[in-house]
């Protein structure tokens, strides 16, 4: 209960533009600080605008004004990149295939829970719009993203590499309709 109450001081909404600066920064701040490199693709700004407005969206929790955490989402579509590749599924489903693609908490907000809200939220929000595969790729000894990966119901797909030979899983949920 002690996390739920830590959770509760904290506010949770999508990003917009004016957000954007601030996120560029963290997620800057993540990949120079992430303990291991291999671990955290750090996006650019033009990847990072794109999903506040047009490929997917991003959520934020925010305490006192300032962010605390973000998690980016993408809606792939028929791209080549789409991870539904992994499953075998049809060119119709592949639409229906949702990525979850940073996930970032900010150091001194860390231990809250924040990284497995952001995903509940995402996973409401991809629902809502008839997604049927929720998918995400993690480093393998990143454990702490994979730990929140699995306790969201996703699974290991298969281990490939990825984003210039990094090792990744591919994490797959299909979402009950």
């Amino acid at each position: 209960m002690e996390s739920m109450t830590k959770r509760n001081a904290f506010q949770f909404r999508r990003a917009n533009e004016e957000d954007l600066p601030e996120i560029c920064r963290i997620v800057k701040l993540a990949g120079e600080s992430v303990p291991v490199k291999e671990w955290f693709e750090a996006e650019d700004e033009e990847f990072l605008a794109k999903h506040i407005r047009e490929e997917g969206f991003t959520l934020l929790a925010k305490k006192n004004g300032q962010i605390a955490a973000i998690m980016i989402v993408r809606i792939p579509g028929l791209a080549e990149d789409n991870l539904g590749e992994y499953l075998k599924i049809s060119r119709e489903e592949m639409k229906r295939v949702a990525h979850l693609e940073i996930a970032v908490v900010v150091p001194e907000y860390q231990g809250y829970g924040l990284q497995y809200e952001l995903f509940c939220q995402s996973e409401a929000i991809v629902k809502n719009k008839q997604m049927r595969y929720l998918m995400a790729t993690v480093h393998p000894d990143n454990i702490y993203s994979f730990r929140n990966m699995e306790k969201l119901g996703m699974k290991a797909v298969l281990e490939t590499k990825k984003y210039g030979g990094k090792r990744r899983y591919v994490m797959s949920k299909t979402l009950e309709s």
